[in-house]
């Protein structure tokens, strides 16, 4: 079982899309510009460096391989082997590159190939393709919240927090309150007194008026912290996820919010970005229906169905379609980003490079328990 490890944000924020490095104080996982995940630059350059080794050793691989096929193949027992460039370090990759070097150095004075006798007998093979994914940890996928979907789900709906220096949080639409479609921007965001909502009216009132006002989950539910933030004129209200476990579903199961005139939006946020918000900021809130189904199926969401929404990037599947990926894969069929795995030498290495998603090599810096909250 694998345990969701820290590793470090990046020191060196760029974006290999854009080709832009941006200020260690100013960037959040995904480029403001085009949206690619942010890397750490001198991992980007390390990684660089490893890739164009192995692309030189697997151009080497290559020659080499044409050239005892023009020979006749016999050289290729005596040189053949399962080169496995998928899983070699960069140390691997350039003594490889350099020996075949000389190999096809030496074939190409006639001192290796030519298929006679004791040489073989048979054409070198290309090595075998090595593994592109593993499946994502069992820990992971147990923790992955359910949600059977009714007229309100959240799944249906999507929304985006951004602050006042640009950083864009993801977010839950509670099953309460106004729906989407939604939108404002540049409100400021006040902490509640107390910060559960307690069990009275709330004591700083008189600050919530037009402002989006931060709640802890607990202390009272959903539709009552909402309607406290309603009674002080509030635009909007944000829970913030007190355990990790998310996407959180804020559900209204006996319809109090309708009874009781609940009519500003409540949404939730993880535990994580909850203290960036804790900070004091102003931010834009955008809520949209979803048109899009399930990538993985093409069917849409229906009444009734059970679906999963990927923590950590909250791309949407029905639950089937998505545990049957998720048992050959870590990664989102949607946008790549990985999800933790069960072989402990490969999360070593995902930690060494701070690569967060499939292709990419990008160090987005997120931790492993940072995905749920």
């Amino acid at each position: 079982m694998s345990s969701f490890s820290s590793s470090s944000r990046p020191q060196h924020p760029y974006c290999p899309s854009c080709d832009e490095t941006y200020p260690s104080t100013t960037f959040g996982d995904c480029c403001e510009v085009c949206g690619d995940i942010l890397e750490d630059k001198t991992a980007a350059e390390r990684i660089k460096r490893e890739e164009a080794l192995r692309q030189q050793a697997e151009r080497a691989t290559t020659a080499m391989h044409e050239h005892l096929r023009g020979a006749g193949g016999g050289a290729g027992a005596a040189v053949g082997v399962d080169m496995g460039l998928g899983s070699m370090n960069v140390r691997q990759a350039a003594v490889l590159a350099g020996e075949l070097a000389v190999l096809g150095e030496r074939g190409a004075m006639g001192e290796i190939g030519g298929g006679g006798e004791g040489t073989g007998g048979g054409q070198w093979a290309p090595p075998e393709p090595q593994p592109s994914s593993l499946p994502t940890a069992k820990d992971c996928i147990a923790r992955i919240p359910r949600i059977v979907v009714d007229e309100r789900s959240s799944i249906l709906h999507e929304v985006t927090v951004k602050l006042g220096g640009g950083k864009e949080l993801f977010g839950v639409c509670g099953e309460m309150g106004k729906l989407p479609p939604y939108a404002f921007e540049d409100y400021e965001v006040v902490r509640a007194e107390p910060f559960d909502g307690g069990d009275g009216a709330l004591k700083n009132a008189d600050d919530c008026r037009g402002k989006v006002v931060l709640f802890r989950r607990g202390g009272c539910n959903f539709v009552e912290k909402g309607l406290k933030a309603q009674e002080c004129g509030a635009k909007a209200v944000i829970v913030v996820q007190n355990v990790g476990i998310w996407p959180f579903v804020m559900k209204d199961s006996a319809g109090l919010g309708v009874k009781k005139g609940l009519t500003i939006p409540v949404l939730c946020v993880k535990r994580s970005d909850g203290v960036t918000l804790e900070g004091g900021a102003t931010c834009s809130v955008k809520a949209t229906k979803k048109e899009e189904g399930c990538v993985i199926c093409r069917d849409d969401f229906s009444v009734g169905c059970t679906a999963i929404r990927m923590p950590n990037c909250t791309h949407c599947f029905h639950e089937a379609c998505a545990l049957a990926w998720l048992k050959r894969s870590n990664t989102c069929p949607v946008c790549r980003r990985e999800l933790p795995t069960d072989d402990e030498r490969y999360e070593e290495e995902r930690r060494r490079t701070g690569r967060t998603s499939r292709g990419g090599d990008g160090a987005g810096g997120r931790d492993w328990e940072d995905i749920f909250g």
